[in-house]
This record gives structure tokens, C-alpha cells and sequence, in this order.
């Protein structure tokens, strides 16, 4: 016969087995459980990500948005001063086709000083310098065509300048300094033939040859 100790075995056995039976169900609901708040930690990780993504995207539009507002009034500003500055220009030569010499001097001042960035700033001063010239006033004239050619020795008007200047210099009795400034006139602008032309009939005014 079986002892008691087996029976009490086989009970406990039995007891085991009907709880882990029992309890096969509530793991299953465990691990689903489980898994279904992992996947939604994961969809709020993703969420929060997203919205970092369009937080940051909306924040680099605002910034190139204020950045072109910031841009557009400097940008119409300097158009506008452009479109103002040629203007004033186009006035300053029409004065001077009408003789109006007066004026032009006081136009290409204010010009002078207020558009000192533009490119034809040279053709201002020029005009301002022949007008010194058409008004006689030979000392003024040779100090504003030796700017000029001082500020730019490159420019178109240059070798103009510097045929006024020896053209000056001859009426103040001045021979000698207006052949040798026609001589750079021969020496550096031999490519600008009207002006080399202009410059040898000066020479031969004084006896001299270019």
C-alpha cells in the first residue's frame, strides 16, 4: 500500500499544477499588457519627436521670415538711393548743357558728399572742374582736375583732365608744366586718339612736338 507521504505528494502536485493552470491566462494578459504599453511609450516617443521636428521647422521659417523683413527695407533703401543719386546725375548734366555753371558746381558738392560710393562720381567732378574752367576760375579748375586724376587714375576721364590742365596752364603762361603734363598724356593714353590729337595741337600752340 501507498503511504500517506505519497498521497500528500501527489496532492501537492496536483494543487501546483491546477494554479499554474490557472494562472496561464492572467500571464498572457500580462505580457499583452506589457507589450501594448511599450508600443505606446513608443508612439508617444515618436509624437513628441515629431513635433520637436515641425517645432524646430516653424522656428527656422520665422527666423528666415524676420531675417528677409530685417533685409528688404535696407535693400529698397539702397535701390531707392540708386535711382535718386542718377537722377540728380542726369540734372547735374543738363545744368551744364545749359551753362547753368553755378549750379552745377553746387549740384556736384552735394553730390560729391552724399553719393561718394558712386561709379560715376569722376564724371561729376569733371563737370564741376570745367565749370571752374568756363567760369575762369583757372586755380579752382586745377585743383578739381587734380583730384580727379588723383582719385582715379583709371577712369575715362582722366586723360581728359589732364589735357584741361595743360590747356590751363598755357593760359596762365605756365609753357614749361603744360608740355610736360602733355607728355604723360603721350606716354599713357596713346590708345585714346582723339585726346592725343587734342594734346599734340596743344604742343604745337607753344612751339613744342609731341
Amino acid at each position: 500500500m501507498m503511504s500517506k507521504q505519497f498521497y500528500f505528494v501527489i496532492a501537492l502536485a496536483i494543487i501546483v499544477v491546477g494554479f499554474l493552470l490557472f494562472m496561464l491566462p492572467f500571464e498572457h494578459i500580462y505580457h499583452d499588457g506589457r507589450g501594448l504599453e511599450l508600443k505606446v511609450q513608443q508612439l508617444i516617443r515618436q509624437k513628441k519627436q515629431k513635433d520637436l521636428q515641425l517645432a524646430l521647422k516653424q522656428y527656422e521659417i520665422e527666423t528666415l521670415k524676420g531675417r528677409q523683413q530685417q533685409r528688404l527695407p535696407a535693400a529698397l533703401e539702397s535701390n531707392k538711393m540708386i535711382i535718386f543719386a542718377q537722377s540728380k546725375l542726369s540734372e547735374i548734366k543738363t545744368l551744364f548743357n545749359q551753362g547753368k555753371c553755378n549750379e552745377v558746381v553746387d549740384m556736384a558738392q552735394a553730390f560729391e558728399q552724399k553719393y561718394s560710393f558712386h561709379e560715376k562720381l569722376a564724371e561729376v567732378i569733371l563737370l564741376k572742374a570745367d565749370c571752374y574752367y568756363r567760369n575762369r576760375e583757372y586755380e579752382l579748375a586745377l585743383l578739381t582736375f587734380a583730384k580727379l586724376i588723383d582719385a582715379y587714375p583709371e577712369a575715362i576721364e582722366t586723360a581728359l583732365a589732364i589735357l584741361k590742365m595743360a590747356e590751363i596752364l598755357q593760359i596762365l603762361g605756365r609753357d614749361d608744366e603744360s608740355f610736360e603734363i602733355l607728355k604723360i598724356i603721350e606716354r599713357h593714353f596713346v590708345d585714346q586718339k582723339e585726346i592725343l590729337n587734342l594734346a599734340r595741337e596743344l604742343a604745337n600752340k607753344i612751339g613744342r612736338k609731341l
